[in-house]
């Protein structure tokens, strides 16, 4: 069977991103969305001998309207790709895929668009280049390559030194001509700055402990914790009580803030640290002028 030039690359971007509805096949710039609903009209149909695709659906939502449908790569997916790329390989098992549940449908959805922004604006940069990247509705296995254990744990997982367990949204190392460094990634929809601030002091414990760095053998080297919001009153209000907290000061450094809307405007330019005038580079951490 051959592929158009956008099927093939919407089959790629869903083996990459796990999840992808055709406004986010835009996103990539892979196409337009009346392109990408043919596209994917067309894979739906593809039997391999069973579906290519799985199209997870949900009724209409009284805040949202009308949902989009979601599309992952089924098991037969993933040998269809293969065949259709000789020599193309990946870690993803042939499990099924996880399901989505409506609750979880717009954080993953907006997990995703946040993962595709960032990595559009790091492949602008010739000195950036994402090494790794993980999503809490992964498989630790299928991102690293970790032998399978007798329980698969979540992609982003990280254990505290009491046991307890911890799963951000993603985790990404970036790499430049002279460093490596882990960013870890929380996104939150809900307008409470609360639920941010107990996020925020999990982090604080994070870092206190090096939990991150040493899993991907950075030790000696802190993280950064990403966090980014929805709604702009809930990060002007988590930023004023962070200002005012001084057992947060030692971490001001290690954490910034932004909105969804600023991130798509200025992905790495966007960001604001706790008691900063002027918003920061993801990166460097440096002031970015007006």
């Amino acid at each position: 069977m051959n592929l158009t030039t956008l099927q093939l690359s919407i089959l790629l971007a869903l083996a990459r991103y796990r999840y992808l509805t055709c406004s986010q096949v835009v996103l990539c710039d892979l196409g337009s969305l009346p392109a990408a609903r043919r596209a994917m009209r067309v894979l739906s149909a593809i039997r391999f001998p069973s579906p290519i695709l799985t199209r997870h659906t949900f009724p209409p939502s009284a805040r949202l309207g009308r949902i989009e449908h979601m599309y992952s790569l089924s098991p037969y997916g993933l040998i269809f790709l293969a065949d259709q790329l000789p020599g193309y390989s990946t870690m993803r098992s042939l499990a099924p895929t996880w399901n989505v549940f409506q609750l979880d449908y717009e954080h993953r959805k907006t997990t995703v668009s946040v993962r595709i922004v960032l990595e559009k604006a790091f492949r602008q940069q010739d000195r950036y280049e994402v090494l790794t990247w993980a999503s809490y509705f992964e498989k630790s296995d299928e991102v690293y390559g970790e032998p399978i254990q007798q329980r698969r744990k979540a992609a982003t997982e990280a254990a505290f030194a009491s046991g307890k367990r911890f799963i951000p949204d993603s985790v990404f190392v970036l790499s430049d001509p002279r460093q490596r460094g882990v960013y870890v990634v929380e996104v939150e929809l809900s307008q409470k700055s609360s639920r941010v601030l107990s996020k925020v002091n999990l982090h604080q414990q994070a870092l206190a402990e090096g939990m991150f760095a040493s899993l991907h053998a950075l030790s000696g080297q802190d993280y950064r914790a990403v966090f980014v919001l929805q709604h702009a009153s809930a990060l002007a209000r988590l930023l004023e009580r962070l200002a005012g907290n001084a057992a947060f000061a030692p971490f001001r450094q290690h954490m910034l803030f932004t909105t969804l809307a600023e991130l798509q405007v200025q992905p790495l330019t966007c960001w604001w640290q706790v008691g900063s005038r002027l918003p920061v580079h993801l990166v460097t951490g440096l002031p970015v002028s007006s």
